[in-house]
């Protein structure tokens, strides 16, 4: 996102896919909006 070195505790999985961060708090806030987003799309929100 802002161009920095991917970070190996800074890594998670997306649909099957590696996503890597340059930190665990970009990591922990891409989880979070993302498990948001699937809630409201499964009508869960």
């Amino acid at each position: 996102m802002v161009g920095k070195p991917i970070k190996a505790d800074s890594l998670t999985l997306y649909r099957g896919r590696v996503v890597g961060f340059c930190n665990p708090g970009c990591r922990d806030k891409f989880e979070a909006a993302v498990a948001r987003f699937d809630a409201a799309l499964a009508g869960k929100d």
